[in-house]
């Protein structure tokens, strides 16, 4: 069963969830799946579409486009084909292989997004925990990045980088890096 609560917040965040900071005001609303009351090993998955029509989102999930790389509780990952976008969610350290050849590993949680414009790789990360000063991150293939600290490994096949997070009031916030093979 799915329950939608709405109001409208003229309020600090910090008082809602105890780690925002900035001011936020206007319609908000609380989505949940009520899961029953002992579920066991029960799994869904669901598609957000900000901005979008019911017509453009069947038509998204009709033509195959988005491909579900991991529903676990450790990592949450999708591939949009027609973007040349992946995005994850790392709810720990851990490893999502994108492809049979391709991966990415984290050391830490973290949540990211990768497009992919055939000439280079727009990494957009961010830290939810608002508790991280830097992560590592590995992905499969040679690439570096002039604003980042980065090795390859030619045994592994892969660059490892290390990302610093935005700190003080922009704790939380994303991150983007240009990433070149």
């Amino acid at each position: 069963m799915l329950s939608i609560t709405y109001w409208q917040l003229a309020k600090k965040w910090e008082k809602l969830v105890g780690m925002y900071i900035s001011e936020s005001e206007g319609a908000n609303f609380w989505l949940s799946v009520k899961h029953g009351k002992k579920p066991t090993n029960g799994s869904y998955e669901y598609l957000i579409g900000p901005n979008s029509s019911e017509k453009s989102l069947t038509k998204l999930i009709k033509t195959n486009n988005i491909t579900i790389l991991s529903n676990t509780l450790e990592i949450q990952a999708i591939k949009c084909k027609s973007e040349k976008l992946t995005a994850a969610v790392f709810f720990k350290a851990g490893t999502l292989h994108t492809s049979k050849s391709s991966f990415i590993k984290t050391d830490d949680p973290c949540i990211l997004l990768i497009k992919d414009s055939g000439e280079e790789l727009v990494l957009t990360i961010s830290d939810p925990t608002q508790k991280l000063q830097k992560t590592t991150i590995s992905l499969s293939g040679k690439i570096h990045c002039k604003n980042l600290m980065s090795t390859y490994n030619a045994e592994k096949k892969e660059s490892v980088l290390e990302i610093p997070f935005p700190q003080e009031k922009e704790k939380g916030s994303s991150t983007s890096f240009i990433l070149s093979f």
